[in-house]
């Protein structure tokens, strides 16, 4: 069977993989649908901080169960969405079960090989079944959806509470959209590219402004708003977004960041009793979160997928991805 790998910068190749068969605990799914994510795009560049190429990636994916093995709760035909970790199910987080921060956590299409190909094994316990109204195409985009959930729960999002989002890509729109389902009284969104500032907009955020500008959104509140989100991965945007909360906010680290400096001055977290968290993945609860928001139209998943092109593409997909032009979401279909 083949598989796309990154090989090495700007570089695809396909490769010979073994045919996958499920074994204990685990099924086999055909991809349907699998996006590229903006990790995607580092792995592609070369410069993802957490990745050594070669890689076959692919971590946001959609499908069909064709076989399943002893033990697996699914069953042939279920239509899924995966939810792309390995984990080892000992180590002390995970028997706290904060399974996302285990000690030799994997994810597929990072760590372990992905979905850029036409078939898949996992395990039964990441595999998620998809209401029926719900086409190949939202699937895959539950993945990055879960990761905006997983941040706002980091960042303590209560009803009403007020949100500043810094960047308008897709986890960044995401999170405008999620914060917005989860009754946010204002949502603020810095974003310098025109086209993406207009899809803010249009997905509801009250308040879109350049970087320069980005100051009109503490005027807006007052004071500043309860929590922010960084959804870039510079030094200079995870800098912005804490200025952007108000006294006692709390400010999401979400971006990927290639270069691994953060200039923050401390004094500015003690002065004003802001807080800084981190936040990797999901963890329980995120993706059926996910799920129900897509299936109930509270989140509008099909508004962010650009393009969806076929897998032998997929050069063309991430020249997409990382053009300027107006491309969201790239999926690819195996």
């Amino acid at each position: 069977m083949r598989a796309l790998s990154i090989v090495g910068p700007e570089k695809l190749e396909w490769v010979d993989v073994p045919e996958p068969h499920a074994g204990l605990g685990e099924v086999v799914i055909r991809v349907r649908n699998v996006g590229i994510c903006g990790s995607d795009l580092h792995l592609f560049v070369g410069r993802h901080p957490d990745v050594r190429l070669p890689v076959v990636p692919g971590h946001e994916f959609s499908g069909d169960v064709i076989e399943i093995g002893p033990g697996a709760s699914h069953k042939v035909g279920d239509r899924v969405v995966v939810e792309p970790l390995v984990t080892d199910g000992t180590c002390f987080y995970c028997r706290r079960g904060e399974y996302n921060r285990c000690k030799n956590l994997k994810f597929l299409g990072n760590q372990a090989p992905g979905a850029f190909t036409e078939k898949i094994a996992v395990g039964d316990r990441w595999v998620y079944s998809m209401p029926d109204s719900m086409s190949y195409e939202e699937g895959a985009a539950v993945e990055p959806l879960a990761i905006a959930v997983h941040a706002l729960k980091r960042a303590g999002l209560r009803e009403g509470d007020s949100v500043a989002v810094v960047g308008g890509g897709t986890i960044g729109l995401f999170v405008l959209s999620a914060a917005k389902a989860a009754g946010a009284s204002f949502i603020g969104v810095v974003e310098p590219v025109d086209w993406r500032a207009k899809t803010a907009k249009e997905l509801g955020a009250d308040l879109v402004v350049a970087p320069e500008h980005a100051q009109r959104i503490v005027e807006e509140t007052e004071v500043g708003t309860d929590i922010s989100v960084e959804a870039v991965g510079k030094s200079e945007t995870a800098a912005l977004a804490v200025s952007l909360t108000r006294k006692g906010g709390r400010t999401v680290i979400a971006g990927v960041f290639e270069v691994p400096q953060l200039q923050l001055d401390p004094m500015t977290l003690v002065d004003n009793e802001k807080e800084v968290v981190g936040t990797l993945g999901y963890s329980w609860g995120d993706f059926p979160t996910a799920i129900s928001l897509i299936a109930k139209g509270r989140v509008d998943a099909k508004r962010l997928v650009s393009r969806v092109l076929p897998l032998e593409r997929a050069e063309e997909g991430f020249r997409l991805a990382l053009s300027r032009g107006q491309v969201i979401k790239v999926q690819l279909a195996p």
